[in-house]
């Protein structure tokens, strides 16, 4: 399974206790996550468990 899972760009610490528990977003959905800063757009592709998992 690990293998079949494409090799991130960046890590952050948010990823790496909870990385078993992520849950994929559907494409259509990425939009509906996308945060701006001043760097540019974070689109985020996984839900971590705490945000997944609330009602």
């Amino acid at each position: 399974m690990i293998r079949s899972v494409p090799r991130p760009k960046f890590v952050s610490a948010f990823d790496v206790p909870f990385s078993y528990y992520t849950r994929v977003l559907a494409k259509k959905n990425h939009q509906t996550t996308t945060i701006t800063t001043t760097m540019g757009n974070v689109v985020f592709t996984r839900l971590f468990m705490c945000v997944s998992t609330a009602p």
